[in-house]
């Protein structure tokens, strides 16, 4: 995470904070977010829209709340088209586990990791 004093624009921080919450809770209304961070629902509300209008985020239009949107997986696509699978998992700590794991005696012949829907499997 950033130091404070690294960022430079408080309006992309407060929406890329918006989007990470999404990791926490997949589906949030207005009033959720404004009350989680303490932000008045107007500026939820137009930051919303927007990563609504650039297809980050999908309304739901009976709820009105809303979910992840098309360009978040566009984005993490192009995450693995560019980074290998073990650096990925590297940093997730799952490659540290199977290393621990592999150390202490324990037996593991193949290993899966799960990244939304694609499933890699490589020999340990």
């Amino acid at each position: 995470m950033a130091d404070n004093n690294e960022i430079k624009v408080k309006s992309l921080q407060k929406a890329l904070e918006i989007l990470n919450l999404f990791t926490v809770k997949p589906v949030l209304g207005v009033t959720e977010v404004s009350e989680y961070f303490g932000w008045y629902k107007s500026t939820v509300h137009n930051i919303l829209c927007t990563l609504k209008s650039m297809e980050y985020l999908e309304q739901d239009e009976e709820t009105g709340k809303y979910r992840l949107g098309i360009q978040v997986f566009n984005l993490s696509k192009a995450l693995g088209d560019n980074y290998s699978i073990t650096k990925i998992a590297g940093h997730a700590g799952v490659i540290k586990y199977y290393q621990r794991k592999s150390l202490s005696g324990g037996s593991i012949s193949r290993g899966s990791i799960v990244f939304g829907c694609n499933v890699s499997s490589r020999i340990c």
